[in-house]
């Protein structure tokens, strides 16, 4: 009987020292995992890494576009086009869709310094809705972001370790410090809208959709529409101007064709006279 008894006891302290073991090693695993995240040692407890809790700026552009409405302080004209183009749109009437994918909201390669997307032109111009014509126009939005005062140029490795792991808004503050490179802060990029809409009915309409998605990660956000880079299909006039320089440009080459048939005209004997 008191050798059962031994053997039960030795069982229960085998299994119990197994257990032991066992949590150890996975507590040991788990605090490696969360002390390393997966790094080599050397390099991890070197490394600092400051990455935002934003949302990429393209991430926040796209979400201003699922959202984009031509409402509020617009002429009337503007707003009731608009909501015919929506209407057509969602039936996906051909001029519709040709409006629809002429514009162009930024959604790739602002690190590599692509900060104009300049969507088709030609498509947007060729839509040819019943009611209204289609208007193409540039906008540019320049946003601002609170800067992290422990990043500095000198110490970022921008190709090699450990540069491209840190925070893509530090990438964008240092090239923002930087007057050597351009500039990924400010975007533009076209809008295929009703002829209806003015440069600025398109520039509160934005402003109204971007403003509220940035300022969401305390950032802010300035909008431009300048009527300069708007354009629809419609024939402009010639000013007068340009009628005058044509006649005067005509009279010119009159002249010359003129004096070039008289002198070929003048006999030889009479040439030599001719001073």
């Amino acid at each position: 009987m008191s050798a059962k008894v031994c053997s039960i006891l030795a069982a229960i302290l085998v299994l119990a020292s197994a257990n032991s073991t066992s949590n150890t090693s996975r507590v040991d695993h788990r605090v490696n995992d969360t002390t390393y995240v997966g790094l080599p040692q050397t390099k991890a407890e070197n490394l600092q890494l400051e990455y935002s809790q934003k949302k990429w700026s393209t991430e926040l552009f796209l979400e201003a576009r699922n959202g984009f409405e031509m409402k509020g302080d617009l002429n009337p004209l503007c707003r009731r086009d608009f909501a015919v183009y929506q209407q057509f749109l969602e039936n996906q009437t051909v001029w519709a869709i040709r409006m629809s994918e002429a514009s162009q909201w930024p959604s790739f390669g602002l690190l590599s310094g692509i900060t104009h997307h300049l969507g088709n032109w030609d498509e947007c111009l060729k839509a040819t809705p019943k009611d209204f014509n289609s208007q193409y126009c540039l906008v540019s939005v320049k946003f601002n972001f609170t800067y992290n005062p422990s990043i500095d140029e000198d110490s970022f490795e921008w190709n090699s370790w450990p540069g491209e792991q840190r925070s893509a808004w530090d990438v964008m503050q240092l090239w923002s410090q930087n007057e050597n490179r351009i500039s990924r802060q400010e975007i533009s990029w076209a809008m295929c809208i009703p002829a209806s809409c003015r440069p600025a009915d398109l520039e509160i309409a934005i402003s109204e959709t971007v403003h509220p998605v940035f300022k969401k990660y305390d950032m802010t956000t300035s909008v431009q529409v300048l009527p300069k880079y708007c354009k629809t299909n419609e024939k402009v006039p010639y000013p007068i101007s340009l009628y005058i320089i044509c006649i005067l440009f005509s009279l010119g080459i009159l002249h010359s064709i003129m004096l070039t048939v008289y002198e070929s005209n003048i006999p030889d004997d009479a040439r030599e006279y001719i001073p």
